[in-house]
């Protein structure tokens, strides 16, 4: 699989973009889009690229427009702060910006037909949700890992259309970000007529083997592989 980088400036978010192995430009293949969580960088989740399937999607990963300063000097990027004042501004800012940069990876590998999974981690997640749920024609299915929909965005959602599939899994063991945020999310996402996919883990704040196995099969299901 090719890495591909695009630092496109202060109006668009960077984002690095791994093409499927026997990549062909006059191909059309599914995207995959996945945004990471607080305090981590595009690069954290291009690894699952390869471990979800190497061959038959072009997948995403933008990074967050909030620039933090982390120990040792490093360098973390968030969606929104955590606390404080301007939460919600901020998560409107970031949806914006997805939304832009949706558009843009569209212009770059994709077609009025191309279809898209959006999915995160933790704040990755909460943001994938609240986007992809607006834009039904675009966003095929929904990944949430760890994630959660806030209350506002949750009771603010209209029924625009139930055809999303939707993929939620999360760890009975996070004290991150509580499963029980996962579980208000799909059950109210279910009460509205979403169909839901929730799966629990034994695990803490974090993605394992078997929840990306599950995701694979899940994703695969929704939204088909480019088969060459």
């Amino acid at each position: 699989m090719k890495y591909q980088e695009y630092n496109i400036g202060d109006e668009l978010l960077n984002f690095t973009v791994v093409e499927p192995n026997g990549f062909n430009t006059t191909n059309q293949y599914p995207i995959v889009v996945l945004m990471h969580g607080f305090g981590a960088s595009s690069r954290d989740l291009a690894p699952l690229a390869s471990a979800i399937n190497a061959r038959g999607y072009i997948y995403a990963f933008p990074q967050a427009p909030i620039e933090m300063r982390m120990g040792l000097g490093g360098l973390g990027y968030a969606w929104a702060p955590i606390s404080g004042e301007g939460i919600k501004e901020s998560i409107n800012n970031s949806k914006v910006l997805i939304n832009r940069f949706l558009d843009e990876l569209l212009n770059l590998y994709g077609n009025q037909d191309t279809k898209v999974v959006l999915g995160g981690f933790s704040q990755g997640a909460m943001m994938a949700l609240e986007v992809g749920l607006a834009r039904p024609g675009l966003i095929t299915g929904i990944i949430s890992c760890s994630g959660w929909m806030n209350t506002y965005a949750l009771d603010d959602l209209n029924d625009i259309d139930i055809q999303q599939e939707l993929f939620i899994g999360h760890g009975s063991l996070d004290d991150i970000v509580p499963i029980e945020k996962s579980i208000e999310t799909v059950e109210k996402l279910s009460s509205k007529g979403y169909s839901t996919k929730f799966q629990e883990y034994d695990i803490a704040h974090e993605i394992s083997h078997v929840e990306i196995s599950d995701i694979s099969a899940w994703l695969q299901s929704t939204l088909p592989p480019f088969d060459s």
